[in-house]
């Protein structure tokens, strides 16, 4: 053996040696940085269920708008009318039968009649429930977890009534283990008093989430003088 075969030799050994050393802390390294970036995108998962299964918004195929809880909040969302704001494409009014009933029209496509004869083009679903008429479809969204609206045809996954589209409201889950109250006031023009409060009772292995919203406003007209 050489002297030049020997130093090179002493080389590759003296890198394996250094490489081993230093694998150890790298891939460390590596799988800490894996683990925050999974729990920063786990963060940012918004879970839907539009096609009948949970899964993240992004890996979707439709026209799907998600509102959490804490977004109805923050944007003052306090009923179903409140919702086309928010949402493009959308035209949600209340009906000319009832003061419960909703004209709603995803594109255009929509019903405007509200009686129990006719069937809606979009629809609503409470908790997975289907609403088959347009009264009472004009919902109070209190206590509610999250919103998903979905625009276009729907008939595939939801069945008839669904050309324009779905909306899928769904209501915070009662909590085990865990007694809470929640309620705020209003006051505004025209004597306007709104108040709101919920509750998560815990009794033994059962639990039981409820809410209420009363609204109330003066009725006001002007005095009008009789002509003679």
């Amino acid at each position: 053996m050489d002297l030049r075969t020997y130093k090179s030799l002493i080389f590759a050994s003296t890198v394996s040696i250094a490489a081993l050393t230093a694998s150890p802390a790298q891939v460390l390294a590596q799988e800490g940085a894996t683990a925050e970036t999974n729990e920063a995108e786990d963060d940012n998962v918004i879970v839907v269920t539009a096609q009948r299964r949970a899964e993240d918004l992004q890996d979707v195929p439709a026209a799907v708008t998600a509102l959490t809880g804490a977004q109805l909040e923050n944007r003052q969302i306090t009923d179903a009318n409140d919702l086309q704001a928010q949402i493009p494409g959308v035209v949600i009014s209340t009906g000319t039968g009832t003061a419960s009933s909703a004209r709603i029209f995803f594109r255009g496509v929509g019903e405007d009649e509200s009686r129990g004869a006719v069937d809606p083009a979009v629809g609503i679903y409470i908790d997975n429930v289907y609403l088959g008429r347009t009264v009472g479809s004009l919902v109070d969204l209190l206590d509610i977890e999250q919103v998903e609206v979905l625009r276009g045809p729907q008939g595939t996954l939801y069945g008839r009534n669904t050309n324009g589209g779905a909306i899928k409201f769904t209501s915070v889950r009662p909590q085990l283990g865990e007694n809470s109250f929640s309620a705020d006031l209003g006051y505004g023009n025209f004597d306007r008093i709104s108040a709101r409060g919920t509750a998560n009772l815990s009794l033994a292995d059962l639990a039981r989430s409820a809410g209420h919203r009363p609204l109330q406003r003066a009725r006001w007209l002007p005095h009008a003088q009789p002509q003679w």
